[in-house]
């Protein structure tokens, strides 16, 4: 049999297992081969074919799905989202938003008023898939899911959608799939080679994992530095799902991973979410007990570090969990075990695990968003004391002021003090950030302000006792990362609330600055610092003249810092006045006439 054969009746098959309606061969909604020019599994599909479906089966289909932008890649690639719901549910999608957001907030919104929105609202399931670019087969299982679930005529998925509205993200790094793509193409002959050292399976260096600025998108959940990021995560804190997916694909001679985890989990991590990940697991697991596919659970991956694309939602109350398929980095990879593991095979995986998590979160509807409700209150009802980020004691005042930003971007809700007060047996200044722990979030908040994250005891005393017998640790990865610690602004953690009026933080990481008012004769010193980078990137990209001062030094009886920039008047446009104070309020420097 071809490979083009094989891929294809491998996808038919699953699609038959899992209850697909006898109308297959229909055009509506179309098949893939006719819209890209390949059958599901029988090629990678690019980025811009990927989008080329979805918006195939939303002119097919368009009471049954819409679709929106919400970012844009460094390279100018449009990432886009596509819900999928019954006619009923997405006719009514800006309330179905409402409602979730509602049931986000306690505060305004009671358990009675919870039950009747709870009753009328199906939860969201939010699948995301190959944050890593060279993670291929998540985005073609996107596809053959999103056909499934837009068949009018396939009951059982109709059936789902009466509860569920499904958010596809396909392609989280489309820089990084294309990459890989043109190397896999390059090296591709007239067949698959599934040899580790085929041409085609080279991937040169910086390999596709990355977006176009090589940074580890899964990597940057609550730092947000890349556009990709930002988009998606202010697309979350708009929807508030209940169920998230972040699909990903491991070594080629791995099988498949789906949740429980692995040992350490995150102390702040809801228990109800933990419970709900079982259930999830328990019902994928069935899932390819039926189609025969080989997966495990509670081994190498761990749930403890928030920074994850699977990680950063749970603190949303969000069920977050994530999916790893063993890769065939190409179309076709042969395993160590000289097994012969196909592109297709990969889909299916995926496919399977993206269709069973969807039937469980239409079966426990009810319960996912009751859970998601008291995610809410146990923020608020256990939330004793706040966090203060002292702006005016930071070293670096514009970091304490991105740092805010970032939190509120991670849906917290800071305040700045409009007044001196005092806390912690210690006194602050107007300006200072308070992070009170009384809010829907407060998980959230403890997990990235603590100082010191504690791992269980037990997992601990075992990591040593490894460590003595010459083992390496079972930690996934990072086990610290104090975002206060990170950005060096003091901090500390209050057993009550500042009694202190506060002004509403927003989501910008940058507090304007006015240049100091005096004689600009010589020039201006910026002061080093978060800021101060920021306004020498665009002092450069401004043609500006800009020295650096190493040593610190003392003019007119005020002491500067080694660090310090000087923008000289001479050399410089003339101007120089007007391009500074639109840096300064652009950058947030601290900017001082000379």
């Amino acid at each position: 049999m071809s490979y083009r054969r094989r891929a294809a009746c491998s996808l038919l098959a699953l699609s038959l297992a899992l209850g697909a309606a006898p109308a297959l061969a229909q055009q509506n909604p179309p098949e893939l081969l006719a819209v890209v020019g390949h059958d599901s599994g029988e090629r990678i599909t690019r980025s811009a074919d990927v989008r080329r479906y979805f918006e195939a089966l939303r002119t097919a289909n368009p009471d049954r799905m819409v679709m929106g932008d919400y970012a844009q890649s460094w390279e100018g690639r449009p990432l886009f989202w596509a819900a999928v719901g019954s006619p009923r549910n997405i006719a009514r999608l800006d309330a179905i938003k409402a409602a979730t957001n509602a049931l986000a907030d306690p505060r305004k919104t009671s358990p009675e008023q919870a039950r009747a929105l709870i009753n009328d609202t199906p939860a969201i399931v939010w699948m995301a898939y190959s944050v890593h670019g060279n993670e291929i087969s998540p985005a073609d299982a996107a596809l053959a899911a999103a056909r499934r679930l837009t068949d009018g005529l396939d009951a059982e998925a109709q059936g789902w959608l009466e509860n569920v509205v499904v958010v596809f993200v396909p392609t989280q790094n489309p820089d990084g799939r294309e990459r890989f793509i043109n190397s896999f193409e390059a090296g591709l002959g007239a067949q698959p080679n599934g040899d580790p050292l085929s041409a085609e399976r080279a991937e040169p260096w910086p390999s596709g994992r990355f977006n176009h600025n090589l940074f580890d998108l899964n990597r940057d959940w609550f730092i947000q530095s890349q556009p990709e990021t930002q988009g998606h995560s202010a697309l979350i804190r708009e929807w508030r799902p209940q169920v998230v997916v972040d699909s990903h694909e491991m070594g080629t001679d791995s099988s498949f991973f789906f949740p429980p985890e692995a040992q350490p989990l995150n102390p702040w991590i809801y228990p109800p979410i933990l419970d709900a990940r079982e259930r999830f697991g328990r019902n994928t697991a069935g899932r390819f007990d039926q189609a025969g596919l080989d997966y495990f659970t509670r081994e190498t991956f761990d749930a403890f570090y928030p920074g994850y694309g699977d990680g950063w939602p749970a603190y949303f109350g969000a069920v977050s969990m994530t999916y790893e398929q063993g890769s065939s980095r190409g179309l076709l990879a042969r395993r160590s075990s000289g097994e012969m593991l196909t592109y297709a095979d990969t889909v299916k995986g995926h496919l399977t695990a993206t269709l069973s998590t969807i039937e469980t979160a239409a079966r426990d509807r009810e319960k996912l968003l009751s859970d998601f409700y008291a995610f809410h209150r146990d923020g608020i009802a256990g939330g004793r004391g706040a966090y203060v980020l002292s702006r005016s004691a930071a070293a670096d005042p514009a970091a304490a002021d991105k740092l805010a930003g970032l939190l509120v971007r991670s849906g917290l809700e800071v305040g700045r003090a409009t007044a001196s007060f005092s806390a912690c047996g210690q006194t602050y200044q107007a300006g200072d950030y308070i992070v009170n722990l009384a809010q829907p979030q407060r998980r959230m908040a403890e997990t990235l302000l603590a100082k010191d994250v504690p791992l269980d005891p037990k997992f601990l005393a075992e990591q040593e006792a490894r460590r003595a017998r010459g083992l390496g640790d079972e930690i996934y990865d990072l086990t610290g990362w104090s975002l206060p610690l990170l950005f060096n602004v003091p901090s500390q953690r209050c057993t009550g609330a500042p009694s202190v009026q506060t002004a509403a933080v927003g989501p910008e990481l940058i507090r304007p600055a006015a240049v100091a008012q005096g004689d600009a004769t010589y020039g201006y010193a910026i002061h080093p610092g978060t800021a101060g980078m920021r306004f020498l990137t665009a002092a450069l990209t401004d043609k500006l003249p800009v020295r650096s001062i190493e040593a610190p030094f003392t003019l007119d009886g005020r002491a500067y810092p080694g660090g310090t920039f000087i923008v000289p008047r001479a050399g410089s446009p003339d101007d120089l006045d007007e391009r500074v104070r639109r840096l300064a309020a652009g950058s947030g420097a601290q900017v001082t006439p000379l």
